[in-house]
């Protein structure tokens, strides 16, 4: 195997392991679902409460926002599973 074969392959592997991060990203969806399975009891989003979500497409991170002032815990979503 050359050295050109071997710098193929690798980054064939990270661009595959990019492609499946970015499929199986969280969504909004799924970190309501969680609060509601972690906490027992559902969330709604209202004029006081709100969801901050941001995507970096290989994770993304959700934040309950308070009266759009004060923000919650900051909770990881990675490979389809919230953290």
């Amino acid at each position: 195997m050359s050295v050109f074969d071997k710098k193929i392959g690798g980054v064939a592997t990270i661009l595959f392991i990019l492609l499946i991060c970015i499929f199986t990203n969280p969504t909004k969806e799924q970190y309501i679902e969680y609060q509601r399975e972690t906490f027992g009891e559902p969330f709604v989003e209202n004029e006081y409460l709100k969801i901050e979500v941001i995507d970096f497409y290989i994770f993304s991170t959700f934040t309950p926002l308070v009266l759009d002032q004060h923000h919650g815990t900051v909770t990881l979503g990675v490979l389809g599973k919230i953290l």
